[in-house]
């Protein structure tokens, strides 16, 4: 069975069964009950409008940061061909074929 794990967010309790670490479970609930009070301006009071701008927030910076990994791995991927190139050349003119 999966462990619980229990959680805070604007001071309503939570239960969740989760293979994530119980570190990463509260990590989150602090992510999300944060931009909950920035929402609602501090108060325990999020509404389902609240909830959406903070899910709106989140998805945002979801999407920002696949864009940066996938600029990340294509100039990871550049640059190791660019590498791999410089490799052949240094070979073919030790070889002297170069």
């Amino acid at each position: 069975m999966r462990p619980e794990v229990e959680f805070y967010v604007q001071g309503q309790r939570f239960l969740v069964h989760s293979d994530e670490p119980r570190d990463h479970i509260l990590k989150v609930a602090r992510i999300v009950d944060g931009q909950l009070s920035e929402a609602t301006g501090g108060r325990h009071a999020a509404s389902f409008p609240h909830a959406v701008l903070v899910c709106m927030s989140l998805a945002s910076d979801l999407l920002r940061l696949r864009d940066e990994l996938a600029a990340l791995r294509e100039g990871v991927a550049t640059t190791g061909e660019r590498l791999l190139g410089r490799i052949d050349d240094g070979l073919r003119e030790l070889a002297g074929d170069g």
